[in-house]
C-alpha cells in the first residue's frame, strides 16, 4: 500500500543548530516532491499590484454600469406606470359621449 508521508522537518538553520527558519513556497514544494511553479515574466509584487489595480478599476466600472441600469429600469417602470394610467383614463373617457367629458 502506498502512503503519503510528510517530509522530515528541518532541525536547524543554515548551520544546522538553531530552530528552523522560514521556507519559501518552492522549498516546501520541493520537500513534498512537487515541481516549483513556473515564473511568469518575473514582475513579482509590482505585477500583482498592477493586476489588483486593474481588477479594482473593472469592479468600479461594473458598479457604475449596474447603477446606470438600475436607474434606467426605475425610469422605465415609472414610464410604464404612467402609460397604464393614461391608457385606463382614455378607455374610461372613450366610453363617454363627447358631451359627458
Amino acid at each position: 500500500s502506498s502512503s503519503v508521508r510528510a517530509p522530515e522537518r528541518q532541525t536547524g538553520g543554515a548551520a544546522g543548530g538553531g530552530p528552523p527558519g522560514p521556507r519559501s513556497a518552492d522549498e516546501i514544494r520541493a520537500a513534498y516532491g512537487r515541481a516549483p511553479l513556473p515564473r511568469r515574466g518575473g514582475g513579482g509584487a509590482s505585477e500583482v499590484m498592477g493586476t489588483m489595480e486593474d481588477n479594482r478599476n473593472k469592479l468600479a466600472e461594473r458598479g457604475e454600469k449596474l447603477n446606470q441600469i438600475q436607474d434606467k429600469a426605475a425610469r422605465m417602470e415609472q414610464d410604464a406606470d404612467n402609460f397604464a394610467k393614461l391608457a385606463a383614463k382614455l378607455a374610461r373617457d372613450s366610453e363617454k359621449k363627447w358631451w359627458q367629458i
